[in-house]
């Protein structure tokens, strides 16, 4: 069980970083345990990516950092110890905090209000071409599936800096129900809680 786990999470992270054809370059290396450097996968996706151009995307945080340098160890020295040793980690952490900014860097400003670490900041400050939203959207999607799977569903307390027709995105792919996820917006230089949105039904 936890040999797939570690797999699909490998996938998750360099498709969230790199895109879809490193993604794939992992899928491959993870099922053959063949050797893979990233600095090969850097090259991979300016030679053959035919999607727009899409930014590398950082991840960072108190458990990002764990997992960056587990997948980066996996990626030197196609050994997933330090996977399944950063899984056995995550598993003991209860609610956990993700930062996604794309607008504006925020992990600072949240981290102070509400006196703990962020444990995943998902960070590129920079323009994104409005084509690429989509894909942005799903990588982002995929990572947040993967960590609710790795934590075994926790309660997510989640900031959002990013265009509203990327977020407007990212929240159909989350969906209402899936996840345990509690939304702050920023208002007057602090940030407040936001009840959830419920499905309701009318009775005929």
């Amino acid at each position: 069980m936890i040999e797939i786990l570690a797999t699909s999470l490998l996938e998750s992270v360099s498709g969230l970083i790199f895109g879809k054809v490193i993604q794939i370059a992992v899928n491959k290396g993870v099922r053959r345990r063949g050797s893979l450097s990233l600095a090969n996968q850097k090259k991979d996706t300016n030679t053959r990516d035919k999607t727009p151009s899409l930014p590398l995307i950082s991840l960072k945080g108190e458990l990002g950092n764990d997992l960056m340098c587990a997948y980066k160890e996996f990626i030197q020295n196609n050994d997933i110890t330090a996977i399944n040793n950063y899984i056995k980690k995550a598993a003991l952490e209860n609610d956990i905090t993700l930062v996604v900014e794309f607008s504006r860097k925020i992990e600072e400003d949240v981290r102070i209000q509400l006196e703990r670490p962020v444990e995943y900041l998902i960070s590129h400050v920079e323009e994104i071409p409005l084509t690429a939203f989509p894909t942005i959207a799903k990588r982002v999607w995929n990572f947040v599936r993967t960590i609710n799977t790795v934590h075994k569903g926790p309660k997510i307390q989640l900031f959002l800096s990013m265009p509203v027709v990327l977020g407007f995105q990212l929240g159909q792919l989350i969906g209402l129900s899936h996840y345990n996820i509690e939304l702050f917006h920023f208002e007057k230089g602090r940030y407040s809680k936001i009840p959830s949105v419920k499905r309701t039904y009318r009775e005929s």
